[in-house]
């Protein structure tokens, strides 16, 4: 039998805290990893390697050039944009800004397409070393244009999956809430919607550039 509707949360979302991004070190942390997205409860969804650019207690930021594979149990694509993401602790989302790689725009850096936010349960590192981070996709996604407008996607794909796979109110709420959070940062331009990705990708391409390549 099908999961019953779970009606929406009636109790107002507290106001959005602004999701810091760590600044941009004067040497890029440089260590390699590999992220694991899993769909509930265990199943393989995809995999992508990355750098790590900058670290702290509550948040990395990593990089992964356009042109890299990514990896899915049917096949393998490469990804068209440079890549640069934060991950924070205990956050249900994690947020992706695409810059057009500067090769297509006269060698400008920072040239943001989008953010893609994906909505999923915490991630964690799963080895001491930290080179591979895991996180159970929760469906739900957020696409952020470089003017804040946000659209929550996939809202479908997540009412057939919660209903199958049963998953608990606790998740539902968290998923919903989560979306609705990463909406009003975009709207606000409260970080990371703040510019504070591009000033990586900068970085990563500026004349003194002596820093990795993947």
């Amino acid at each position: 039998m099908p999961a019953p509707a779970i009606p929406p949360d009636p109790r107002p979302d507290p106001v959005p805290q602004p999701a810091p991004v760590p600044a941009v070190p004067r040497v890029f942390v440089g260590r390699r990893m590999r992220f694991l997205s899993l769909k509930y409860p265990a199943r393989l969804n995809y995999a992508w390697d990355a750098e790590v650019l900058a670290e702290e207690d509550a948040a990395f930021v990593w990089f992964t050039p356009g042109g890299a594979p990514f990896i899915r149990p049917t096949h393998t694509h490469r990804t068209h944009y440079d890549w640069i993401g934060v991950e924070w602790a205990g956050r249900w989302y994690s947020v992706t800004a695409s810059f057009l790689p500067p090769h297509e725009v006269e060698g400008r850096a920072a040239a943001l397409h989008h953010y893609y936010c994906n909505i999923a349960l915490p991630g964690a590192w799963t080895d001491a070393a930290r080179t591979t981070y895991r996180y159970v996709d929760l469906d739900l996604d957020v696409y952020v244009r470089p003017d804040g407008h946000a659209d929550v996607l996939d809202t479908d794909e997540f009412e057939f999956h919660r209903r199958h796979f049963a998953y608990p109110r606790d998740m539902v709420a968290g998923a919903r809430r989560a979306a609705r959070e990463i909406v009003a940062l975009a709207r606000a331009g409260l970080p990371p919607f703040d510019g504070s990705l591009a000033a990586f990708h900068r970085t990563l391409y500026g004349p003194a550039d002596a820093r990795m390549r993947m």
